[in-house]
């Protein structure tokens, strides 16, 4: 018999039930999960949660998000979300922002150009009336909120 079947065996004739805190078989001080802190080499991951506000509270619906090449601007879809959110370049990731981009955005609308983060995700977009699938790229710092929204390609 193990000290720990001799434990729960008493704890259970002391309290008249059984009480487990933790996860069965994992060992005191170990954490389920990746290593901590996060290596700075270790690849971005996919947001498993919608960040529907960031920084400046705006709601995504409120964003301009310009197509490039064209002056045209268009807007999400009202109570579109964007999924599939991936910050993929900037704090937090091994890719950087290129610097000049980072003092650019620091520069215009403040932050550190350390804590920028470009990011992607998939939205609905309201074109001329008609509601279009697309993939959209943008930079957000925590106190400039989102930013230079963009159309990256439409989807079908």
């Amino acid at each position: 018999m193990s000290s720990t079947d001799v434990w729960l065996k008493y704890y259970k004739s002391s309290r008249g039930y059984l009480a487990h805190h933790g996860i069965k078989g994992q060992k005191w001080g170990v954490r389920n999960g990746p290593p901590y802190p996060l290596k700075k080499q270790q690849k971005s991951g996919i947001l498993k949660y919608d960040l529907q506000f960031f920084g400046n509270k705006k709601r995504w619906s409120e964003y301009d998000v310009e197509y490039p090449g064209t002056d045209k601007k268009y807007h999400i879809a009202d109570g579109a979300r964007v999924l599939g959110q991936e910050i993929f370049a900037g704090k937090g990731t091994s890719d950087e922002i290129r610097e000049v981009t980072k003092l650019r955005l620091a520069d215009a609308y403040g932050g550190d150009p350390e804590d920028w983060q470009k990011c992607k995700g998939h939205t609905v977009i309201d074109c001329d009336g008609e509601e279009v699938k697309a993939e959209i790229h943008w930079y957000q710092e925590e106190s400039a909120g989102k930013v230079e929204l963009k159309i990256k390609r439409w989807e079908e």
